[in-house]
């Protein structure tokens, strides 16, 4: 029989142990992809012995084949999603435990629309992400009641907050409340009382989730891959899976996020029972109707509103992690389970030209790219409760402005590495669990990018 690419389905599930496979759930373990495809790298060892020929002999491969349940191989898989949303604020759509695999947390947020950030009195640029809460809470750095942990670095001219939900102190923000940044000295004024859900924020992270510390499943960070490949049930699955994502923008066009997952290959087998139930998340908003707000991302007292008039027509951000299936001797396959042992974000675009003396722009990139200052950049693609996603980036630095031509116009084709910026922000706890205060103050942590689904 012959196997139809139209007849793939990919399955996944959240490893309770990490690297123990974990049979996925036919609702919320089957997501709806595009162009999957895997990739095997059989694990094999040439040999050289002095042989009195140039024949080449058998190479040593210690994997002991597919019905015997021990290959010795890794698995790639790739696949795109196209980013929908569940359609209910602050119900995780089923990619959400992709994106856990891939280095982020899922925080569920409360909003309130803001009416200033304010430094000691006067108007401030920014309010880092306000790492310790619970050894801050009581302090006095304004009147009024102090509450909230931002998530998502929050600037002058951005007209909402996030924070994480369990640590408002209440089901709702006041009007007039005042909510707390990590410098002491800044904080943002609520403009009116908050809802108790404002949806969910996928932050990076350089804990456990990464790998290889919570063998009991304290992060459940590593997937059970299955991707079917024909009609008749066989698969091919790998277990102990971490991977990258790269959210790809075309004008027009839904959001495509491109996954490459890498892990120990656990079997391929044949027949298997695959029922899946539907996918029904909303359609995905189309990427029109969006305003990249671009501007000087220098903590300071001094008020710059983003450019939000730059024409372009791509866009493309990547985590650009590095994974590593490491080896171990100590299994019969001799590999344990795939870590994220770094990565590079970095976003690319192509806006149109434009003289730097046009009265409101903020968005100097040649100036940025030539001193090494960072820019901070927002993007809103969607408008509905559920089907709304925000990025936030809130320091790149420019790597790169190259002469490009797009229509006959010219356009600086631009690349930028996502840094944590050098105003000590940090959108995460240091360890899993439990707060902790940052080691420098003037380097962000965890805080390069933050994903909102809304």
């Amino acid at each position: 029989m012959a196997f139809r690419m139209h007849d793939r389905k990919v399955y996944f599930a959240l490893e309770t142990t990490e690297g123990t496979r974990m049979a996925p759930n036919a609702s919320t373990g089957y997501v709806q992809s595009v162009d999957p495809s895997f990739s095997v790298t059989n694990r094999m060892y040439e040999r050289n012995p002095t042989r009195l020929a140039i024949t080449p002999v058998m190479q040593i491969t210690p994997g002991t084949g597919r019905s015997s349940g021990a290959p010795s191989a890794t698995i790639e898989f790739s696949f795109s999603v196209e980013m929908a949303g569940s359609g209910t604020l602050g119900t995780a759509p089923r990619w959400s435990s992709l994106l856990k695999a891939c280095g982020m947390k899922e925080v569920a947020v409360g909003s309130n629309a803001l009416t200033g950030i304010m430094l000691g009195g006067t108007a401030a640029r920014f309010m880092r992400n306000y790492e310790n809460f619970s050894a801050q809470a009581g302090t006095a750095y304004a009147s009024g009641t102090q509450t909230g942990r931002v998530i998502g670095d929050t600037a002058y001219d951005d007209t909402t907050l996030y924070y994480k939900l369990d640590d408002s102190g209440s089901t709702a923000i006041a009007n007039g409340n005042n909510l707390v940044g990590q410098s002491s000295g800044v904080y943002g004024e609520a403009s009116g009382t908050s809802t108790a859900t404002g949806g969910l924020a996928y932050v990076m992270t350089s804990g456990t989730a990464l790998g290889g510390e919570a063998r009991a499943g304290a992060d459940d960070s590593s997937l059970t891959i299955q991707m079917v490949v024909n009609s008749s049930g066989d698969y091919i699955e790998g277990v102990g899976c971490r991977g990258n994502v790269e959210f790809a923008f075309t004008s027009g066009d839904s959001v495509k996020m491109n996954f490459t997952f890498t892990g120990r290959l656990n079997q391929y087998a044949e027949g298997g029972t695959f029922t899946p139930t539907a996918d029904t998340e909303d359609i995905p908003p189309a990427f029109t109707g969006v305003s990249l707000g671009i501007a000087e991302s220098t903590y300071g007292a001094s008020d710059v509103s983003a450019y939000t008039s730059t024409i372009f027509n791509t866009m493309n951000v990547n985590i650009s992690n590095e994974i590593t299936v490491r080896e171990n001797v100590d299994t019969s396959s001799g590999y344990d389970v795939a870590f994220i042992t770094g990565r590079s974000p970095s976003m690319t675009f192509n806006p149109d030209a434009v003289r730097v003396a046009t009265a409101g722009n903020n968005a100097d990139f040649w100036d940025r790219f030539l001193s090494g200052e960072t820019t901070r950049a927002r993007l809103t693609v969607g408008s509905d409760a559920g089907n709304s996603f925000l990025f936030r980036m809130p320091a790149c630095q420019f790597t790169g402005v190259t002469d490009g031509n797009r229509d006959e116009v010219m356009v600086l084709d631009s690349t930028t590495t996502l840094t944590g910026g050098d105003y000590g922000s940090s959108v995460q706890d240091r360890t899993d669990g439990a707060d902790s205060t940052t080691t420098n103050e003037r380097l962000g942590t965890d805080n390069e990018f933050v994903f909102y689904a809304l």
